[in-house]
């Protein structure tokens, strides 16, 4: 890995932890992030859609809290969490249709 590589990798898990205290209250940790990428990984995660960009997108859960994690499969790394409002009813919903 290159020292840019290394540099994008950090800030990605950078944006991640931001995006889980800024949509969820959470103070992730890495080691909390690494723990979830495991989970996603050994497919202990609900997938929820597969975008055309190649990401994915996990219901992960951290305690009680469930979370919307983006996966990039191709990284093997979560690169951010999208809001909580997006979880209804065990659903996850795109642009206001049911995906």
């Amino acid at each position: 890995m290159t020292e840019a590589d290394d540099a994008h990798l950090r800030a990605r898990r950078a944006h991640a932890i931001r995006r889980a205290r800024e949509r969820y209250g959470l103070a992730l940790t890495i080691d909390v992030i690494h723990e979830l990428e495991s989970e996603i990984g050994l497919k202990r995660s609900i997938l929820l859609a597969r975008e055309t960009d190649g990401s994915e997108r996990h219901m992960v859960r951290h305690g009680d809290v469930k979370m919307i994690a983006v996966w990039r499969p191709d990284l093997c790394q979560i690169v951010t969490f999208l809001d909580s409002q997006r979880i209804k009813r065990g659903k996850l919903f795109r642009g206001g249709r049911r995906t």
